[in-house]
């Protein structure tokens, strides 16, 4: 090859080369790599057999992309619009936080049943139980109307590692001339505030200044009650908090309550307080929660039950101890799935 012909390929080479660092120069940048999407929660439809009630129950289950959660959460709500709404709001933040949540039924409108309470007592034994969570912690939170049913289970049982109640009227207002009983079989309304004395996991209630459900107490009253039920039952882990311009379901309404809407959600921030509560308790329980290496580790959770045999049930493999609650009077035996 000849001098001059090698002089051209070079030429052309050097070109080449130059032409990208040209088009950056006048403003054409090459496009960044796409990052790939947090994979979102799954989520699981559950039918479970309750042995305190020998029925069965519906739930909703929404587990983490990690594969041990931080916790597990028993969620309750009322059945409202704006419940429902908040609640996949609520449902999938915590999620992405590494908890596993257990949705149950909604409580109706004519108020929680005893088997209603049997039901959330079974599904925190459930999800406890449950081998994919690799034994992590397990508390309730209860919303709006939801509050009275998750007051009342965690008083039984002694199984819950958290008791979180957000809005809802959780004092039952005794100037109002509706009757504690709404219905046949429906759990008084005042029971929520007596059960708060047998409560024995830390406690975190937020409520709304402007409460418009019917009450004619003001926020530091109902806080007072609260505060009076816990320190009966000699409670030392609780914290009570009372949003300035916030409604009974924690949305913000403005300066004096006006600004009240048939839409309106409660604002992340209630979420972020509610879920750094939960992590704190959780981390003062178990400080490995969420790791993977603590399944090996010294702080594995033990779940240890009583070896006997009791209630009308035949013994299978399959089958896992579940104790009696408090003073439960129903057959009860074994759980299974």
């Amino acid at each position: 090859m000849n001098p001059a012909t090698c002089l051209t390929f070079l030429a052309i080479a050097t070109v080449g080369s130059i032409a990208p660092i040209a088009a950056q120069n006048r403003g054409v940048r090459v496009p960044a790599p796409r990052q790939a999407a947090p994979s979102e929660p799954r989520s699981q439809t559950l039918t479970l057999h309750n042995p305190y009630t020998s029925g069965t129950f519906s739930a909703e289950l929404l587990l983490p992309t990690r594969p041990r959660p931080i916790a597990g959460v028993v969620l309750v709500t009322g059945s409202g619009a704006r419940e429902q709404q908040a609640l996949r709001t609520l449902s999938q933040y915590l999620a992405q936080r590494a908890y596993a949540v257990m949705i149950l039924p909604p409580v109706p409108a004519s108020g929680a049943s005893e088997n209603d309470n049997l039901d959330a007592v079974a599904a925190l034994h459930a999800l406890e139980m449950r081998p994919d969570l690799h034994g992590a912690h397990v508390g309730l939170v209860g919303y709006g109307e939801g509050v009275r049913l998750a007051a009342i289970a965690a008083s039984e049982g002694s199984s819950a590692a958290f008791l979180v109640l957000l809005g809802g009227a959780v004092v039952a207002d005794r100037l109002n001339t509706v009757p504690d009983t709404l219905a046949r079989g429906t759990l008084p309304r005042d029971e929520a505030v007596r059960s708060l004395r047998r409560v024995r996991s830390p406690v975190l209630i937020v409520m709304g200044e402007y409460d418009r459900q019917g009450t004619h107490r003001t926020a530091a009253e109902n806080s007072e009650a609260l505060r009076s039920a816990l320190d009966a039952g000699r409670h030392e882990n609780y914290t009570i908090k009372v949003l300035g311009d916030a409604d009974y379901l924690l949305a913000d309404t403005g300066a004096g309550g006006t600004g009240q809407s048939s839409t309106a959600m409660p604002p992340v921030s209630v979420w972020r307080t509610t879920g750094d509560w939960m992590d704190a308790q959780i981390r003062a329980l178990e400080p490995t929660a969420g790791s993977d290496a603590a399944d090996n580790g010294q702080h594995k959770p033990t779940r240890l039950y009583p070896k006997s045999i009791y209630g009308p049930f035949n013994f299978h493999p399959w089958y896992i101890w579940q104790p009696a609650i408090g003073d439960q009077t129903r057959p009860y035996g074994f759980w299974y799935w």
